[in-house]
Parts: structure tokens; C-alpha cells; sequence
């Protein structure tokens, strides 16, 4: 089960509960966006029931072997558990003013600058989407995906509009029409009309191309 299942998963949980999405509307510009506090509720839930509440289950249960049965629990339970609350605490997006920046479970960082972006993906589900985001700056199996309803990227979709009305990538954060378009606070409906049916997609400039150190 590789990270993407991880966040599908996080993103169902966070989409079925009340008050679980983030709040759009605030200020994200160089904010380092965690995913909901409910997501770190759950986290810990289940870390709880894997560590404390299946072994005590069963050793009320079956008190002849409570140990084998805690074990049991643990070992089965316990590291997704762990890769839950380790998704919610290191996970984050930061949409700066040349680019993006995230890091995933793992604590690996990547970031790529807004003109690199290529091509632009949004599927929508039941009752909220999911984006994917490749970039010529990240190696070819690389790509920033996230859930619409658990990161603030209306910076993104300023910064794509701007490209799809202008023709070319901001060149300076003051553009007064690119302040115009961030201030109307542009959100998924712009994926949904430009990336729903068919990517948006942007020509590639050579000198952008990712070259892979070893």
C-alpha cells in the first residue's frame, strides 16, 4: 500500500465527517498545510486501538494466552497505525510565491517552481476531487497529488489561470492581473472546467527538463 492509498483513505475519512475540511479562505501563502485536525484524531484512534484496545479486548477474552493475543494485535495493527499518525504529523503542502513545496510520510521534501508544471489532472469523486500535478523539474514517476477538501491551493489555481488567460506563468508576484485573480480566491471549479474531462496541459520548455542526481 504505497502513500497514495494512504491519502485516498485519509481524504475518504476527512470527506465523511462534518466540520473535517479545511476551511477555505484563509491566509496559505508560504503556510505549511497539515492535513485536518480530524485526521490526527483518527490517527491516534487507531493507533489506540491497535496498542490498547485489541490487547485488552482480548485479554478479557481469552485470558489463557492474553500476551500471544496483545502480540498479535500489535503486530498486525500496530505499524498502519503508526504509518497513519506518521502520514498526519509529517505530510504538508506550502504553496510559496515561485512554487510548491511538500513532503511526504517519509519526511522527503521535494519542491518545483509553478512554470515547470506541464500537466494538470482532476478527477472527481463522489463529493470531492482529487488533483495530480506533474512537474519537469521532478523525476517521471514523481507527482504531487492531494484531496481538494484537505489543502488550500488557491494559490495553484490563481497561478494556472494566469497561465491559461495570459499564455505564459506569472513573472512577478505585484502582476496586477494575477492579484485580481487571487483575490477572487479561484477554487476547483477551475479544475473541474480546464483538467476534469481531458489534462491541462502546457508545453514544455527544454530548460526546465529534470536532470537526475546520483
Amino acid at each position: 500500500m504505497g502513500p497514495a492509498f494512504y491519502g485516498l483513505l485519509s481524504g475518504f475519512l476527512v470527506n465523511i465527517m462534518p466540520g473535517a475540511k479545511r476551511k477555505q479562505g484563509l491566509e496559505t501563502l508560504n503556510v505549511e498545510q497539515h492535513r485536518p485536525p480530524i485526521a490526527y484524531i483518527i490517527s491516534y484512534g487507531f493507533l489506540f486501538i491497535a496498542f490498547i484496545g485489541l490487547p485488552v479486548y482480548f485479554w478479557m477474552r481469552y485470558r489463557y494466552d492474553p500476551i500471544g493475543y496483545a502480540l498479535i494485535s500489535i503486530i498486525g495493527f500496530g505499524p498502519i497505525a503508526l504509518i497513519f499518525v506518521a502520514h498526519c504529523h509529517n505530510y504538508y503542502h506550502c504553496f510559496t510565491k515561485t512554487g510548491i513545496r511538500w513532503r511526504n510520510w517519509r519526511r522527503k521534501v521535494r519542491y518545483f517552481d509553478y512554470h515547470s508544471i506541464y500537466k494538470v489532472t482532476y478527477e472527481q469523486t463522489r463529493k470531492n476531487g482529487w488533483v495530480k500535478i506533474r512537474s519537469t523539474q521532478l523525476p517521471k514517476h514523481i507527482k504531487l497529488g492531494f484531496d481538494t477538501n484537505q489543502f488550500d491551493a488557491t494559490i495553484l489555481y490563481a497561478q494556472l489561470q494566469y497561465r491559461v488567460e495570459m499564455g505564459h506563468w506569472v513573472q512577478v508576484w505585484e502582476d496586477e492581473r494575477f492579484q485580481q485573480i487571487l483575490s477572487g480566491r479561484p477554487g476547483v471549479r477551475f479544475l473541474q472546467d480546464h483538467a476534469w474531462v481531458k489534462p491541462l496541459e502546457f508545453p514544455r520548455e527544454s530548460d526546465q527538463t529534470f536532470e537526475s542526481k546520483s
